[in-house]
């Protein structure tokens, strides 16, 4: 059409009237309104032209002009000329060959929609609704049908002709960016044109609409490399470009960056989460940089501080202080933390295989390599590490090993490799204490890589080896081999240790590679063989003995593992069994001397056989050999170390058994007075202490065993035993199980309850006897003419000198009567005697006084008489005490009363008395 062309002519001409292009384009636009408005058929060409005419001169004038030309017209009229417009666009949109020139047209619907002004900077400070393409300026237009007329090369040829109109309609980047592939973003971002802000929403648009099969690997690569870009680009931002009034817009974008990841984690797979590692890395420096650029706005002293780098510009903070911002990172956080929990809760660990594990490692790897400042990567790291770990830690202890066995440590985050180690270490350790799966363990190891076994036994081998023997801290030799030997039978490992290597010489000879490694296994090996020999030879000392026994399994262990390496033929639970027995012998005999230098230790003195004997018993002997102490000979052992004669080392042995005897010590110390001025040897204490006291031990049980003994001496033997039957029992029971041994103990303890329980009864008798006496007494002093027959029989029965009679004699006669009497014990017989001998006080206060009640009268009366003399005080009151004690005796006693009346007088005097101990005292 001519008119087109002429317009087309005019726009294309080097002229500056602005006035004459934009009327120019008013008249395209006109043309347009008609043509489609009525319909108007045009050819190709025809739309190509007009499209071209319908493209805003990229200058301010120019544009100024147009808009002043567009605010001329009523609204009216506006409105359907602009519906009818977007009409043409929307139809022209469809055209795959017209695209070019369509979105070169797109300013001019732009302004006349209002949806921006030429040349105006555009914010992001209001919320965005991704439900539509009104924020991309194609509201009410097919974006995703024109989307697919753009491929990536297409897009990238037309942004070299487009950028020129980007500052005059800045929505027409938005719209050029909502219309590109996604895959061209990294190329759209490093030419600078676009924001960071812009990309980001909108990719978030983009990426819903996409699915599952859009995620090639080629594609995932792509947003990977993308964000990595990206978070290039925010961290060579200047902090300046951040300052507060910025913060709503980075709260967009990181509200985007977080729905970005969210989205993410429904398509990626356990493999590509480097994507969202790179998204994660975006968010917080996207923070870190606002965080600093707020810092630098708010410094007072900006212009001292011009040349400062970037870096030194903030201060340090906390998350707590940017709580806005870093809760976009708390949720982003959370999303890469479910989608791990989700994709790894399809791979098995305990049966997955090496592809399948390595590839889950590479994903670990990403994770712990993040690249963040360290307030933000410390809780990502920890949280991270730990859920690592506790997924090692829920397969089996075999299948830990494998898992290190099987990993590539090149391709392996440095975390990663130290978590694997330790727990294969741990792993390995505990097999090897809980004694159950040792050998598979290190068979696993050796299975499976023989790299990674080294170096695994290498790592465990400088872990567990004692600090002391890696540094030089005065340590001398002794106490160097001392520390080695601990650690040889400590950690648990070294048998297995030693019998992997030992059953390979190419194990060992990659082990030693290391200098380290290599001098620890020789000392370690060294230290064992010169153990064994020392324990064979006896030359072992008491210290390290005891140290063996302590961790006889483990010795044991390496004794057994080193006989078969070394190929030697001794026999090393023989020979370590053997040397705990002569040392049993040592110490027991060592028991008994120390026993006898106890009993012995008073003599001062002594010749020099015994006071040598005195300083062997406080000699520390646990440097001493073994073979310095005892030696086996036919049928025992032979103490050398204290080199007794037989017959003193029967002596030294029996004092032990009979030590704790009340008669021996004191049978001791009475023999041992009488020497108290002689010369004391061991012959001497044999002969004039030990033999003698045998001799009266043994007599002096036959006599208690048979009932023999005088019941006045049975009462000295109590006496030692603190007046106890039970330990008296104990006693002879001692000295019986000495004489007769335990063959015939059956018949011992027989005859020896006999006499305890004669001994018991004879002691009530006793008490009977005296009170039966007590009570005829007090009988002649009362006058009492009743029958007292009983208590008359009583001590015509148990008779006078009975304590000098045999224990044979308790019979059951005596023990009968003895009941008659059994409720006066010795306290209420004592206070009948006091009362006895108080009888002129009695007579005289029975005299005087008519009852009890009379008696309480009299004693009110004295105290208050008595005024505040305490003697006359305390005299009153015993009185008062002592008198109603005793009232019932004292005023109840009739002269034709027997013994059944005074006993049932004297019941309410022994309440007395059980509660008042002292009232014989008082009367």
């Amino acid at each position: 059409m001519p008119k087109l062309e002429a317009n087309l002519k005019v726009l294309g001409s080097q002229t500056q009237d602005a006035k004459a292009k934009v009327h120019t384009v008013l008249s395209s636009v006109t043309i347009a309104y008609v043509f489609t408005k009525y319909n108007v058929y045009l050819t190709y060409e025809n739309h190509e032209i007009l499209l071209k005419c319908l493209k805003l001169p990229p200058n301010k004038e120019a544009c100024l002009e147009f808009m002043k030309s567009i605010d001329n017209f009523d609204n009216n009229i506006l409105t359907p000329f602009i519906q009818t417009i977007l009409q043409y666009y929307r139809k022209q949109s469809s055209n795959r060959l017209f695209v070019r020139h369509w979105l070169s047209a797109l300013p001019l619907l732009h302004f006349l929609r209002r949806e921006t002004k030429p040349f105006d900077d555009m914010t992001c400070e209001k919320p965005i609704n991704f439900s539509n393409s009104k924020w991309w300026g194609l509201g009410e237009l097919p974006c995703k049908d024109i989307q697919k007329h753009i491929t990536a090369g297409e897009a990238i040829a037309m942004l070299q002709n487009l950028e020129s109109a980007f500052d005059m309609d800045r929505l027409l980047k938005r719209t050029f960016l909502i219309l590109c592939p996604v895959e061209i973003y990294v190329y759209l971002l490093k030419t600078g044109s676009f924001s960071c802000l812009e990309l980001c929403i909108t990719m978030r648009k983009l990426l819903p609409d996409k699915t599952s099969f859009s995620y090639s690997e080629s594609f995932v690569k792509s947003l990977a490399v993308f964000f990595k870009e990206l978070n290039e680009t925010l961290s060579n931002m200047s902090p300046s470009k951040c300052p507060k009034y910025r913060l709503p817009e980075t709260l967009i974008l990181l509200n985007s960056l977080v729905r970005l990841a969210v989205n993410l984690t429904h398509y990626l797979e356990l493999s590509q989460v480097e994507v969202l590692c790179r998204l994660v890395e975006c968010l917080v420096t996207a923070i870190d940089l606002q965080k600093r650029g707020i810092d630098l706005e708010n410094d007072s002293v900006v212009s001292e501080r011009e040349n400062d780098s970037d870096e030194n510009l903030s201060t340090p903070y906390q998350l707590t202080d940017i709580s806005k911002m870093s809760s976009f990172f708390n949720e982003q956080f959370a999303a890469v933390d479910d989608f791990m929990n989700k994709k790894l809760s399809a791979v098995y660990l305990e049966y997955c295989r090496a592809s399948e594990w390595n590839q889950e490692l590479r994903a670990w790897t990403e994770l712990l390599s993040l690249s963040a400042p360290e307030i933000f990567k410390k809780p990502w790291k920890d949280k991270f590490i730990t859920k690592f770990k506790s997924r090692i830690h829920k397969v089996p202890l075999l299948r830990q090993i494998d898992l290190f066995a099987l990993f590539d440590q090149q391709k392996c985050n440095t975390d990663i490799v130290t978590c694997l180690s330790d727990s294969a270490f741990e792993a390995v350790d505990k097999l090897a204490k809980g004694g159950q799966g040792e050998r598979d363990a290190f068979e696993r190891l050796s299975r499976n890589s023989s790299t990674n076994a080294i170096r695994l036994l290498r790592e465990m081998l400088r872990k567990a080896w004692p600090t002391e023997k890696k540094e030089d801290n005065q340590l001398n030799d002794r106490e160097k081999d001392e520390v080695l030997l601990k650690h040889l039978l400590t950690w648990s490992t070294w048998p297995g240790f030693l019998k992997f290597f030992g059953s390979s010489s190419s194990a060992k000879d990659k082990l030693t590679e290391d200098h380290d490694c290599a001098i620890m296994m020789t000392r370690a090996e060294s230290c064992l063989d010169n153990l064994i020999k020392s324990v064979e030879k006896g030359t072992v000392t008491v210290a390290t003995l005891k140290f063996l026994e302590e961790h006889s399994d483990q010795y044991l262990k390496l004794g057994e593992i080193h006989k078969t390496t070394q190929k030697v033929s001794i026999s090393i639970e023989d020979s370590f069994s053997q040397r705990r027995r002569e040392l049993e012998a040592f110490l027991t005999l060592r028991k008994h001397v120390e026993c006898f230098i106890y009993f012995s230790d008073k003599f001062t003195s002594v010749d020099e056989k015994l006071r040598v004997l005195r300083d062997k018993i406080v000699q520390d002997y646990n440097e001493l050999s073994i073979c310095d102490l005892c030696t086996k000979r036919s049928g025992g052992y032979d103490i050398v170390f204290f080199n007794l004669d037989d017959k003193f080392h029967e002596m030294v042995s029996k004092i032990t058994e009979i030590k704790n005897s009340q008669i021996f010590k004191k049978l001791w110390q009475k023999y041992g007075e009488k020497l108290k001025n002689e010369l004391v040897t061991m012959e001497v204490m044999f002969t004039k202490i030990w033999s003698r006291i045998l001799d009266k031990l043994k007599s002096i049980n036959e006599q208690f065993l048979d009932g023999e003994m005088q019941l006045k001496k049975v009462d000295k033997y109590l006496v030692m035993c603190n007046t106890d039957y039970d330990g008296l029992e104990e006693e002879f029971m001692l000295l019986s199980r000495y004489f007769s041994g335990t063959a015939h103990l059956g018949g011992v303890k027989k005859k020896l309850g006999v006499s305890i329980k004669k001994v018991r009864s004879y002691k009530q008798l006793f008490d009977a006897q005296q009170a039966a006496l007590a009570i005829l007494e007090l009988q002649e002093v009362m006058g009492l003419e009743g029958d007292f027959s009983q208590v008359e029989k009583i001590k015509e029965i148990i008779g006078g000198k009975f304590e000098r009679q045999a224990i044979k004699s308790v019979s059951d006669n005596l023990l009968k009567a003895g009941e008659l009497l059994k409720d006066i014990n010795p306290t209420r017989r004592s206070c009948l005697m006091a009362f006895t001998k108080c009888f002129d006080l009695v007579t005289w206060l029975r005299k005087s006084i008519q009852d009890e009640q009379e008696l309480k009268v009299f004693v009110d009366l004295a105290m208050i008489s008595a005024g505040e003399d305490d003697m006359e005080i305390d005299r009153i009151s015993c009185m008062h005490t002592s008198c109603l004690g005793f009232g019932s005796l004292i005023f109840g006693c009739k002269t034709d009363h027997g013994f059944d009346d005074l006993m049932r007088l004297c019941q309410p005097v022994w309440q007395a008395v059980d509660a008042n101990p002292s009232i014989e005292e008082k009367l």
